[in-house]
């Protein structure tokens, strides 16, 4: 029982790093975002350049914190999925019309609420062709590595399942291609290689359990 709260825990612990780090990149990229989009404007306006960035890389960084508050909340009451539209559409209609909701003109929360879930819709299918491209890339390069052709069934949720690679007591192995991968992360063929091998050792240890 005591090994069992341990890790529950442990996974509570891992979630929650993995919330804040989340809500803080998503708060940088949108600041940086913001603050770009100001310079230009003041440029094009001959305005204060200081102030217009300042504004919109906080308004970007408190839109962009909101949206990944609300969408790590229904990610995770879907149990980790990401397969469902309203988890990207949701965030963006309650963060666009929240926000504008401040100008107390009803006209405005509307217009954000669209406006938010346009943004949330298109995120959806960027990220998806962005798994789709990561997942066939990573096969490319385990392929050209090991010269064996995975043929595999890939999934948008992460998972992808080879039906070539060498089986363990007549199960097929299965790795987690962004685990080896991760996002906007470049790394070396030999850091691949040593994530490969840990992972058929760790199935290798089970299979024998």
């Amino acid at each position: 029982m005591a090994g069992q709260d341990d890790k529950t825990m442990d996974n509570t612990i891992d979630q929650l790093k993995e919330s804040v780090e989340s809500l803080l990149t998503a708060g940088a990229i949108g600041g940086s975002v913001g603050a770009t989009w100001g310079i230009c404007l003041a440029t094009f306006r001959s305005q204060p350049l200081g102030f217009y960035a300042a504004s919109l890389g906080t308004t970007f960084a408190l839109a962009s914190i909101s949206y990944m508050t609300f969408f790590d909340v229904l990610k995770r009451n879907r149990g980790g999925s990401k397969d469902d539209v309203s988890t990207y559409i949701l965030p963006g209609i309650i963060t666009g019309g929240g926000m504008l909701s401040f100008t107390r003109i009803p006209i405005r929360a509307v217009q954000g609420s669209i406006a938010g879930g346009i943004i949330g819709f298109g995120a959806y299918f960027a990220d998806k062709k962005f798994q789709s491209w990561r997942h066939t890339k990573s096969l490319e390069r385990y392929e050209a590595k090991h010269g064996i052709a995975p043929e595999p069934t890939m999934q948008l949720n992460g998972r992808v399942e080879s039906t070539s690679t060498p089986s363990i007591q007549g199960d097929r192995l299965r790795f987690d291609i962004p685990d080896l991968l991760p996002a906007f992360v470049k790394i070396s063929d030999d850091e691949i290689e040593s994530r490969i091998q840990k992972r058929l050792e760790e199935l290798r240890l089970e299979s024998q359990k």
